[in-house]
């Protein structure tokens, strides 16, 4: 019934805003100055009843398919008094009577049917008009007294939070209602009598979050309901009280993600291509060179393609290099491509691999590589001297070429290459004579053009890497390589938001100011922000309630510093560790 009640709900925002927006555009936002020009406006002064409301059902499958309501005889203001300038309702106070008209209505859509409860009579205020016997009573501290001043009502605030919290008590109580609906419900009323009284003056850094700025606000509310139900509707997921990202989808990184995939499409076009008879040498290999600063999600980034391409069949290996210099050069491209046999679902797959691997470089060059690729030596099934003698390059190149040519042949590949600004000259000269060969092992066959090399690295260590640089130019230079660059930055605020959003379970218009301030310390770099967040956890500026959610003084949180680097952010964790 909540599921039902907030589709209904998303149709009918979605419908009034596009109606009060005065444009063609189909965006849904309407704001105070949507009203300028809407000549069709005449509100009627009648009271909001059930049948304002019609939805339009499937028949057959009962999906609801339109919901028509009216809502434009639910606005308290004379028509007529508008036409007189001086006591014409401005356009935000309009606005206002606009959110205070949906909050009954969702009120009363929620509740099926009941009335938005009246504000209570009896306050905490009374304690100030009550008599009291002034010899017993006890004078009080100034905590008592900071404490009293917070219960007395907000200047200004039609709503304060006697009546939101008498409304969300009748929601949660009687109508065994989440707490998501409550919030809605209960900053739209907040919403209009802020506006309402406002005269223009504008809102508090206080009502901020608590108030809509538009339709389009509520109407992005009700779809983080629809989209994610769990974490925005019943507030439900076991891991609420805890900060994770990203673990439905990635944020900000749209564009990017497209141009992976499209080099993918690319390979795959050539390799179900039947008709193309171009020599391997003459079709352009893919390769797509990532950049960006420490901690702007380069990994992430190639990650996030793994599965969909693995669902259609491709095989993905990866290496990564570290600072520390390797005993053995090449063993971080060898442990990559061992990953294939240590990870492979179907057994027989690799033991087929290594049959055509030893029909095209024999039992010796099987061996070779197998002593850097332990899973590979556990396939191999036949016992010799565990040695590595030094090999020429160019027989190296030929081993390591055939791997990748055999398993192309089963398979599409997706080989990627990470922190390549630590790799050491021998291991960027091989990967540079991978992507450069264009002999094939197998007659009449692509297989070369079937694997896509994707290499990530640091853009503020480019310059002092000659050779990278040198290997990166090469391939743009290349006539038979399309080189797709991809350079990352930090989020943009609206993305930002977004997961800061999803990892507080929270709206975003709630969680705007804690993004900005977010923004302006970590210039959106992903893993700064994360890393922030759960310093701001830690030391309780950011805080857990169980029946509210987050919360978080943005003041405090403004005044906290942030630290340089990746290494001041580790550095500080080891040091909050126990002994």
């Amino acid at each position: 019934h909540i599921e039902r009640c907030v589709k209904i709900a998303h149709l009918l925002v979605a419908h009034l805003a596009k109606s009060f927006e005065g444009t063609k555009n189909n965006d849904v936002e309407a704001t105070a100055d949507s009203f300028d020009g809407a000549d069709d406006w005449e509100p009627k002064p009648q009271d909001i009843d059930e049948e304002c409301i019609t939805v339009t059902e499937n028949s057959e499958t009962g999906d609801i398919v339109d919901v028509g309501f009216n809502i434009y005889r639910n606005f308290d203001w004379d028509h007529d008094a508008e036409l007189d300038a001086d006591n014409s309702p401005s356009n935000e106070q309009k606005l206002g009577l606009i959110f205070e008209a949906l909050g009954k209505l969702l009120y009363k859509l929620f509740m099926e049917g009941e009335d938005v409860p009246p504000y209570p009579e009896s306050t905490d205020t009374d304690i100030f008009n009550k008599s009291v016997d002034r010899k017993n009573i006890a004078i009080p501290n100034e905590d008592d007294i900071l404490d009293m001043l917070r219960k007395l009502p907000i200047t200004g605030i039609g709503i304060g939070n006697g009546q939101n919290d008498c409304i969300t008590s009748t929601m949660r109580n009687s109508g065994k209602l989440p707490m998501p609906l409550c919030r809605l419900v209960t900053d739209l009323l907040h919403t209009s009598t802020t506006m309402q009284s406002s005269n223009g003056h504008t809102l508090q850094s206080n009502d901020e979050a608590s108030c809509f700025a538009s339709l389009s606000d509520v109407h992005s509310d009700v779809q983080q309901m629809i989209d994610f139900p769990d974490a925005f509707l019943h507030s439900s997921i076991n891991s609420r009280w805890e900060l994770v990202f990203g673990n439905n989808h990635m944020f900000g990184r749209k564009r990017e993600l497209q141009q992976l995939m499209d080099a993918a499409y690319r390979i795959q076009s050539n390799a179900s291509s039947k008709t193309d008879v171009s020599p391997p040498g003459q079709m352009k290999k893919e390769v797509v060179m990532v950049n960006g600063h420490a901690g702007s999600g380069k990994s992430r980034l190639v990650r996030e393609i793994r599965k969909p391409l693995q669902a259609q069949g491709w095989i993905f290996l990866r290496c990564k290099f570290g600072k520390s210099i390797h005993s053995e050069p090449l063993s971080v491209i060898a442990l990559g491509m061992d990953e294939y046999f240590s990870s492979s679902v179907d057994s027989s797959c690799p033991r087929r691999v290594c049959q055509r691997l030893e029909s095209l470089i024999g039992l010796d060059g099987l061996k070779c590589l197998s002593q850097q690729m332990p899973s590979l030596r556990s396939l191999v099934g036949e016992p010799y001297e565990h040695r590595r003698e030094p090999q020429e390059k160019s027989h190296m190149l030929h081993i390591y070429g055939t791997l990748l040519d055999t398993l192309a042949v089963f398979s599409p590949v997706l080989f990627f290459v990470d922190d390549l600004q630590w790799a050491d000259a021998a291991s960027l000269e091989l990967l540079t004579g991978l992507i450069n060969r264009t002999d094939t092992n197998f007659e009449g066959d692509c297989s070369t053009n079937r694997i896509l090399f994707v290499g990530a690295y640091r853009s503020d260590n480019i310059i002092q890497e000659v050779s990278l640089k040198t290997m990166i130019q090469q391939f743009e230079e290349c006539d038979t390589i399309n080189t797709t660059k991809i350079s990352l930055c930090g989020f943009q605020l609206e993305s930002l938001n977004e997961m800061v959003s999803e990892a507080l379970c929270l709206p975003r218009r709630k969680t705007r100011p804690l993004a900005q301030i977010i923004h302006k310390k970590t210039q959106g770099f992903p893993l700064f922000v994360v890393e922030f967040l759960d310093a701001l956890w830690t030391e309780k500026l950011l805080v857990h309630d169980s029946a509210n959610g987050w919360d978080w003084d943005v003041d405090a949180i403004d005044l906290k510093g942030i630290s340089k680097s990746v290494a001041e952010l580790l550095a500080f964790k080891l040091k909050k560790l126990p002994p």
